[in-house]
């Protein structure tokens, strides 16, 4: 026999302690990144008998009782695979710190080359760091990755499993292939779009083909954009007293959320959000740097602090912790995106003309979402059945290739698809933040990011924290179900 609450405490003091090493590391703080030794000392929450034993409650239980034995349930489910491939985890980091890339007698970290692509001009420079770091992943990381999904596939048997969708859906609550098939709808509906407009800034800032087109390319397009000194770090601050002002929301939330903004050579270039104890302790964490991404990223951040925060006093654990992580990433993307809405711009930024902009930053969110949308696909196929290596890497470059209108290295395949279909927690995040603008348009008037009653509203929602899924957010604020088209309307009316 287990004891329930003692079992959520030492769940709470792990979730606690492995956020707070993610902090201290992401911030500079420390150099290494140590779970295992937290996993170690928590060991009992990887117990296959826990997990039993919550399988059976869980069975005979209904209402808000069975919802947070079920959301307890996933979470030690979660700890028992993440058990099973520590070693693998750990092969990994230390394969990721220590590799080194090297093209033309210069060296770069394996773990930089992405930030030194896009400040690379030349494209000859760019596309041999390029294809010497994906030839770097394929020899040494590839067959970790291997090994990790052999590994979950075989420490799901005992569980009960066929395979790890199957797990998702049932854990999670979420029908995962309904959402690959309303992403197949997205990508089919948004296609000719985004060929159009992808090939034509293809062709008029890169002068090449969308099919010539390599992904370092198109990272370079989006982050070498001549508007990016408008995104002075310098000004963020102003904007954001001024925003949170309008909007009637304190952004410490009374000193729950803490701003660690002091630069550190180990430092992390992407912000972060860090719940440590929820809703007393939020760190968001980033390292001073201007530009549009970076004010994206920082607002994102800031976001998700923001729901975290404000979770009501006296949340049980798995309500306060647990749940769906696309419920906090759905008001973490409502204020990423407050950069994409030409009267935000003009208001704070004095942006008075930002169609130039705003076509290239709607192209950007439009690439990643089709990206993401071919991911979650080929995961579907790749961890739907033992995973078959060769036809992974063909499906993956096909998907790909049709989703984004140019060629991707198939040894990416594992890389770009994790086993554990987070990519379909950022999808339903989208769908949901595109609906919940809307609904602010609606009730609050187009420009509800200076309407105190709209920060009322948001303050409502965020007090529940995860009690709810997407689908339930979005019937407590009025709507049937998810529903894809306020997300493909704001690209048809942008585009």
């Amino acid at each position: 026999m287990y004891d329930l609450d003692a079992v959520r405490e030492t769940a709470e003091a792990s979730e606690r302690e492995r956020t707070e090493e993610r902090y201290r590391v992401h911030a500079g703080l420390k150099d290494t990144l140590d779970l295992a030794s937290i996993d170690v000392r928590h060991e009992g929450l990887a117990d296959p008998g826990l997990l039993a034993f919550l399988e059976g409650r869980a069975a005979g239980q209904q209402g808000e009782e069975q919802r947070r034995t079920a959301y307890l349930l996933d979470f030690v489910g979660g700890r028992v695979l993440e058990r099973s491939v520590r070693d693998l985890v750990e092969a990994r980091r230390a394969w990721e710190d220590e590799c080194v890339v090297s093209v033309e007698g210069e060296s770069c970290p394996f773990r930089s080359v992405p930030s030194r692509l896009v400040q690379e001009p030349e494209r000859r420079r760019r596309t041999a760091l390029w294809r010497a770091w994906v030839e770097a992943l394929e020899e040494g990381l590839s067959p970790i990755l291997l090994g990790t999904c052999r590994r979950l596939e075989q420490a799901l048997q005992p569980m009960g499993f066929s395979d790890l969708v199957a797990l998702r859906e049932r854990r999670g609550g979420v029908d995962l292939r309904a959402l690959g098939g309303a992403m197949e709808d997205f990508l089919a509906r948004t296609a000719d779009t985004y060929r159009e407009v992808m090939g034509w800034f293809a062709r008029r800032r890169l002068g090449l083909a969308l099919a010539d087109l390599e992904p370092h390319d198109v990272e370079r397009l989006f982050h070498a954009s001549p508007f990016e000194t408008r995104f002075a770090w310098e000004g963020l601050s102003r904007v954001l007293e001024t925003f949170s002002r309008d909007l009637g929301l304190d952004l410490t939330a009374q000193g729950r959320i803490r701003f660690d903004l002091e630069d550190r050579p180990l430092k992390a270039t992407e912000p972060l959000c860090a719940p440590i104890q929820v809703p007393q302790k939020v760190m968001v964490v980033a390292r001073p740097g201007g530009g549009h991404g970076a004010w994206q990223a920082f607002l994102e951040a800031l976001g998700r602090a923001l729901h975290f925060a404000h979770v009501a006093e006296g949340t049980p654990f798995e309500f306060r912790r647990r749940g769906e992580a696309a419920v906090p990433a759905a008001f973490g993307l409502l204020f990423r995106f407050l950069t994409l809405d030409a009267g935000w711009l003009a208001h704070y930024l004095e942006f008075p003309h930002p169609k130039d902009f705003l076509v290239l930053a709607w192209l950007e969110r439009l690439y990643r979402l089709r990206g993401e949308a071919a991911r979650l696909r080929c995961g579907l196929l790749f961890h739907g059945a033992p995973l078959d290596e060769a036809r992974a890497r063909e499906t993956y470059g096909e998907h790909m290739m049709a989703a984004l209108g140019f060629r991707h290295p198939r040894g990416l395949y594992l890389q770009e698809t994790s086993p554990w279909l987070a990519g379909a927690g950022v999808l339903r995040a989208c769908v949901f933040q595109a609906m919940l603008d809307r609904h602010l348009d609606h009730y609050f008037e187009e420009d509800w990011w200076r309407n105190y009653r709209a920060g009322r509203f948001l303050r409502g929602l965020w007090s529940f924290g995860q009690r709810m899924g997407v689908e339930e957010v979005a019937r407590h604020i009025g709507h049937e179900r998810l529903d894809l088209a306020p997300l493909v309307e704001g690209f048809e009316r942008n585009l």
